[in-house]
Order: C-alpha cells, then structure tokens, then sequence
C-alpha cells in the first residue's frame, strides 16, 4: 500500500509502517501544497492513503 504522510505528521511514522511504501509530502514535492492541491496530487500519484493532522480535511 503506498501512503502519503503530510508535513504535519511526524516524518518518523515511517518505521511503523514497514510493510508499506510510505514517502512524505516534502519528498514528493508537495511541500506547502493546500488541501484540495494535496488530495489531487495524492490520487495522481498513485497513493492509496494520505495520513495527515489536518482536521478541516474531511471538508474537502
């Protein structure tokens, strides 16, 4: 499962998640990007699951 963590989530949640193929927003370039860009750059990227501390997410 590929995941997306968001520059609000501890960069270190990766080694919790050793059997999936998780990368960072800052790594992919999606640094700075708002919620609606993020979401569609997620989906085009091909991530099955953006983890993110953003509680005003669920409104887009």
């Amino acid at each position: 499962m590929k995941v997306l963590l968001d520059e609000n989530v501890p960069h270190q949640l990766r080694a919790h998640l050793p059997r999936h193929d998780v990368a960072t927003a800052a790594y992919m370039g999606f640094a700075g990007y708002q919620n609606g860009e993020l979401l569609q750059a997620t989906e085009g990227a091909g991530f099955d699951v953006l983890v993110t501390g953003d509680l005003s997410l669920e409104y887009r």
